[in-house]
């Protein structure tokens, strides 16, 4: 009988390292899904910003010679030139948001599933109680750790929906630690 409660102490405490683990994974993966397309995104930014100067050094020098013969003619080139601006800017502001919703619709995923699995074991670990309760201390343990691993999945993944990548921030979070721990397992029954 004490070999059978070790052994459901011990299945239930690496599951729940399993599903932090892949916690973290899933969360590395998202950040660095953002951050790999934030040097992209900035990258666009740069050149869009070159060619928004040459294209104000260019109307300046438009402006200067039009203005003499034809002010309205002026206008018009720069009104033209502004519409292509925007036209730039607009696909990168909507590439950031694209991202930004993909990390926390991962983040979601793994929240939930972190969710149904505190749920399954605090089940599974009520009905061992009862039916052994030298096993409630050992169930315990892994219980406390899979309710912390849910709890900082659903923190970060608030944090992910109400923050809008920053194409200027060069910041890489560096307590999130990429994993190749597999999926987590099922819920263990003690013979």
């Amino acid at each position: 009988m004490s070999d059978a409660i070790k052994n459901a102490a011990e299945r239930i405490k690496a599951d729940a390292l399993n599903l932090a683990e892949r916690a973290r994974s899933e969360a590395s993966s998202a950040f660095a899904s953002v951050n790999d397309n934030r040097d992209e995104l900035r990258s666009k930014a740069s050149e869009t910003a070159r060619l928004a100067g040459e294209v104000i050094a260019e109307n300046a020098r438009i402006a200067s010679d039009l203005v003499k013969r034809n002010a309205s003619a002026a206008a018009a080139i720069i009104t033209e030139n502004a519409k292509s601006l925007t036209t730039e800017v607009g696909p990168l502001r909507d590439k950031a948001d694209e991202l930004a919703h993909d990390a926390s619709e991962r983040l979601a995923v793994v929240a939930r599933e972190l969710s149904g699995k505190v749920s399954e074991n605090s089940r599974y670990a009520a009905q061992q109680a009862r039916a052994h309760p030298a096993l409630a201390l050992g169930l315990a343990a892994g219980g406390i750790a899979l309710i912390a691993a849910a709890i900082a999945v659903s923190r970060r993944n608030k944090n992910a929906a109400a923050t809008t990548p920053d194409e200027n921030s060069d910041y890489v979070d560096q307590n999130v630690v990429p994993s190749t721990t597999g999926a987590a397992g099922t819920a263990y029954n003690v013979h």
